[in-house]
C-alpha cells in the first residue's frame, strides 16, 4: 500500500467517525427536544415546593412511596421531586412558625404548575394536594 493510499484511507475513516459523532449528537438533541426520557403516560413527575418570607417552615407531606413524613422543619425555599404513578394521592402542608410574613406551597405536574396555596400573616399555614391524573 502506497503512502498516499494509506493517508486516503485514514482520511476516509476520520470522516466516517466524524459523521457518526454528528449523527449521535443530532439524535441526542432530538431525544431531549421531544422529551423521550420523560416518565410514561401512567407516571408523572411531581415537584413539591414551599417558600416563606421567614426562611423556614414546618412541613408534612406524603412522599412517592405513600409514606407520610410528619412535621419536619426545613429551610426555605424547599423543594422535592419524585415520579408518581397515576392515581397516587399527593399532598403537602406547610406552616410558618415565625408569626409574620408570607408562606406558599406549590405542586408541579410534569414541570407545569398544578396546585398552589398562599397565605399572609395572620394566616400561617397552606396546603396543596391532589390525585395524580
Amino acid at each position: 500500500m502506497s503512502p498516499s493510499t494509506a493517508a486516503s484511507k485514514r482520511s476516509q475513516i476520520v470522516l466516517q467517525v466524524l459523521a457518526l459523532v454528528v449523527l449521535c449528537a443530532v439524535l441526542a438533541g432530538l431525544a431531549v427536544v421531544f422529551d423521550i426520557f420523560a416518565p410514561t403516560a401512567s407516571e408523572h413527575l411531581i415537584t413539591m415546593r414551599v417558600e416563606t418570607s421567614g426562611g423556614y417552615a414546618q412541613i408534612t407531606y406524603k412522599d412517592a412511596t405513600g409514606k407520610l413524613l410528619e412535621a419536619e422543619t426545613v429551610s426555605t425555599p424547599w423543594e422535592r421531586s419524585a415520579v408518581n404513578p397515576s392515581g397516587t394521592q399527593v399532598y403537602l402542608t406547610a406552616a410558618n412558625p415565625t408569626g409574620s410574613g408570607s408562606i406558599q406551597c406549590a405542586l408541579k405536574l410534569d414541570r407545569k404548575e398544578w396546585k398552589t396555596d398562599k397565605a399572609q400573616f395572620p394566616d400561617d399555614s397552606v396546603a396543596c394536594g391532589g390525585i395524580v391524573p
